[in-house]
C-alpha cells in the first residue's frame, strides 16, 4: 500500500570542516516548505558563529565547533524517517466546513520563525490541525534586541500568510497570528500608527 507523505533523502558527502563545508552541506537539504527548518537551524547558528569569529571560508573550525557539527552530521540520516502527510485533512475526514491559517511567531537571541498550520473544521464537526509551512532564519551579525526580533517574527509571519494566500487556491477564513510579545500586541494596537 502506497501512502502520500513527504519524506526527506540525506546523501551526506565528505565535506572540508570549514565554513565552506557547513554551508554547501545546509545548501544540499531541499526542504522549501521549511519543515526541517528546527534541524537545519542549529547548523545555521553553527555557521553564523563561524562567521562571528571572522573564519575565511577555508580556515578549520575550532575544537568545540567540530564536535557539535559531527554530532548534528551524524544524527542528520535520521530525517529520511520523517514522514510528513501531503494532504492537508485525512483521508476520512470528510467534507470541509471552514479552513483556516493559524500563524505562530517567535525570536529569541539567535533567531526568529514562523510556523504556519491549517484549522481545519469539516461538517460534521470535526477538528483537525495540519502543518502548512516553517521558516527560520538566524539572527543578523550584528546583535539586535529581542524586542525589534519579535516584531520581524511578527512581520514574516504577515508576509507568509500573504505568500500562502496568494499560492494556495482555497477559500479561506480570516487568518489569526499568534505571539507571545506584549511589545508586538502594543505596536499593532497602537491607535496613531498603522502596522
Amino acid at each position: 500500500m502506497s501512502i502520500d507523505v513527504f519524506t526527506f533523502r540525506i546523501v551526506l558527502k565528505d565535506k572540508p570542516f570549514n565554513r565552506h563545508g557547513v554551508l554547501s552541506v545546509v545548501a544540499s537539504i531541499y526542504d522549501p516548505l521549511g519543515y526541517l527548518s528546527p534541524v537545519t537551524f542549529i547548523a545555521k547558528i553553527l555557521l553564523q558563529e563561524m562567521c562571528r569569529r571572522k573564519l575565511s571560508w577555508d580556515e578549520e573550525m575550532c575544537a568545540d565547533e567540530l564536535v557539535r557539527w559531527k554530532t548534528w552530521l551524524a544524527q542528520l540520516p535520521q530525517l529520511e524517517e520523517f514522514q510528513l502527510r501531503r494532504s492537508f485533512k485525512p483521508p476520512d475526514f470528510g467534507d470541509v466546513d471552514t479552513l483556516q491559517l493559524h500563524h505562530f511567531a517567535d525570536a529569541s537571541q539567535t533567531g526568529y520563525g514562523v510556523v504556519s498550520y491549517f484549522h481545519v473544521v469539516g461538517v460534521n464537526g470535526k477538528i483537525h490541525y495540519t502543518l502548512v509551512i516553517g521558516r527560520a532564519r538566524v539572527a543578523p551579525l550584528k546583535r539586535t534586541s529581542i524586542p525589534r526580533l519579535e516584531l520581524t517574527a511578527a512581520a514574516f509571519a504577515a508576509q507568509k500568510d500573504s505568500k500562502l494566500k496568494t499560492e494556495l487556491d482555497l477559500k479561506l477564513a480570516p487568518s489569526v497570528f499568534w505571539t507571545d510579545s506584549t511589545l508586538v500586541m502594543k505596536y499593532l494596537r497602537n491607535p496613531t500608527a498603522r502596522y
